[in-house]
């Protein structure tokens, strides 16, 4: 999604970014979560793209404006799609040239990933990946659940390739007409643990 093209001379000199970013492009992406700044030529064709604050953790941003202060405004409407997303919210982005000492940050285990057992990388694959953007284990979303995915594919000798070609190169049709975005470069052996993890979710049938 395209954000605002950046002309320095239109924010204050102590707020705004630097004039490398004078006359830019700012683009983000809705479900890879990063942000770019694009360098066009004086008639408008494309020069370069480069990152922009790349190790920032965005939660599906939606907006993008620059302030009157000349820094950016992010509105990330965060990883569930029609409810009440907690990791929803505005960011300001501040540019500083200061340098900064290293922070310590306290480690958290994923207590949901350990209680999945063998299964545990799928699982914490698919939420560190764009998986949970169209995805839920068990409810409703822009895409299937897991689980709905499990019923209709495990047991099949074939759904396991099926499963992990689709999410190879994405798609549209069998859920309906929203597309999954294409994951060309997963390896094999972290198809295998997200397709596994999947197919641990189909119910298990009761003993009579």
């Amino acid at each position: 999604m395209a954000g605002p093209v950046y002309y320095t001379d239109q924010y204050p000199a102590a707020t705004r970014y630097p004039d490398y970013f004078n006359g830019k492009l700012f683009i983000y992406d809705w479900i890879r979560g990063w942000i770019k700044v694009v360098t066009l030529q004086p008639n408008g064709d494309f020069e370069q793209m480069e990152p922009f604050i790349p190790s920032t953790v965005l939660h599906n941003c939606i907006d993008m404006e620059a302030g009157p202060d000349g820094r950016l405004y992010l509105l990330e409407y965060g990883t569930g799609w029609f409810q009440k997303n907690a990791d929803a919210g505005l960011s300001r982005v501040d540019y500083s040239m200061e340098a900064h000492a290293p922070v310590a940050a306290a480690a958290v285990t994923d207590t949901s990933a350990s209680a999945k057992g063998p299964f545990a990388t799928g699982y914490a694959m698919t939420q560190a990946l764009d998986c949970k953007s169209c995805h839920k284990e068990d409810g409703i979303s822009i895409g299937p659940s897991f689980k709905n995915v499990a019923l209709k594919y495990a047991g099949d000798k074939k759904s396991e390739d099926y499963l992990s070609q689709k999410i190879v190169k994405g798609g549209s049709g069998v859920w309906g007409d929203v597309a999954m975005s294409a994951h060309p470069d997963m390896k094999a052996g972290d198809l295998h643990q997200i397709v596994q993890y999947i197919f641990s979710l189909k119910p298990k049938k009761k003993k009579p």
